[in-house]
């Protein structure tokens, strides 16, 4: 009985395999007028590049549902793809904001801790679980969202007042000049290891840990913020690509154009649109975004990959078949 059973398992294995190999040929091998003709890559990328452009921070967490959802792609080459979009739409509106004052004082050694972090982690980011990266990337996205919301809650008098103190030249506060802390080592460290585990370049993320730690101006992080997650997901890309992480080209180049277009009009309009209704906006959309991926895709995944994890290998098989199809 047990060799039978086992045959049928073989034999269901194979039947299986050919369909989703030919299902992956025709999502990779999908001609680029595809994307081109799909009104929702323009739509998505300028929807993330506003966001970069606008707040600093946020493309991840709509880029990676959505090329995992609406364009079918395995989670793992969806967080490489993820990254080249974000770099790029990054680095648009970080030149878009380069008038800005950066002080590289501050800067450099906080690059230096993310790139490196983030080239190390992505060498070993492709053994760890996709549910569990998949996990990981909701529970990043949900506690962006809620510092978001709680962020434009605070009174813009607030904001503006500190922001004056930072750029008047005549003030002689010694303690609001841009410091480079240990505890800013150690966060710059931990941003560079999820955006490479889980494709985050982690803006909401930066821009308090620049502005709180480091004392930078808002303005200024902002604009740092967009060269770090720049720096940061073009390092964390280069080791998914070491990794041999598949890439769907003919998607990501015409993503990452209206990325980079919507970058900069995110800029420069970043002077005239209320950024706290822009971030209540936003943040309702992150959590209502996160609790259907983590209701349709991550809980299933998790509970089978856990089930399939306290079973022998013939379940775990069956599993990680199913989940697949």
């Amino acid at each position: 009985m047990v060799t039978q059973r086992l045959t049928v398992v073989s034999e269901a294995n194979l039947a299986v395999a050919p369909s989703l190999v030919g299902a992956a040929q025709v999502s990779l091998n999908a001609g680029p007028e595809t994307a081109l003709a799909n009104p929702l890559v323009l739509v998505i990328g300028l929807s993330i590049g506003f966001t970069l452009g606008l707040l600093g921070g946020g493309g991840s967490i709509i880029a990676l549902p959505s090329l995992i959802y609406l364009f079918h792609e395995p989670t793992n080459s969806a967080i490489a793809e993820s990254l080249v979009i974000v770099c790029i739409g990054s680095l648009a509106g970080f030149l878009s904001k380069a008038k800005s004052y950066i002080n590289f004082a501050v800067l450099i050694p906080f690059v230096i801790c993310t790139m490196g972090s983030s080239f190390l982690t992505a060498k070993a980011a492709g053994t760890v679980p996709e549910p569990i990266r998949l996990g990981l990337f909701l529970a990043f996205a949900f506690v962006s969202a809620l510092n978001m919301w709680s962020s434009a809650a605070e009174k813009k008098s607030v904001v503006d007042d500190s922001l004056s103190t930072h750029l008047d030249p005549s003030s002689d506060q010694t303690e609001s000049q841009p410091t480079f802390p240990p505890a800013m080592a150690a966060q710059a460290t931990g941003i560079g290891v999820l955006t490479s585990l889980i494709g985050a370049g982690g803006g909401f993320v930066i821009v308090p840990a620049l502005t709180l730690l480091g004392r930078m101006p808002i303005k200024e992080a902002v604009t740092s913020a967009l060269l770090v997650i720049c720096l940061n997901s073009a390092t964390a890309f280069c080791g998914n690509l070491a990794a041999d992480v598949p890439i769907h080209w003919a998607l990501v180049v015409p993503f990452s154009a209206a990325t980079a277009a919507g970058a900069l009009i995110g800029s420069r309009q970043a002077d005239k649109v209320d950024a706290n209704t822009t971030k209540r906006l936003f943040s309702g959309m992150a959590f209502l975004l996160c609790g259907y991926v983590f209701a349709t895709k991550a809980a299933p995944a998790l509970a089978s990959y856990f089930l399939a994890a306290n079973q022998g290998p013939e379940t775990a098989s069956l599993v990680m078949i199913s989940l697949v199809m």
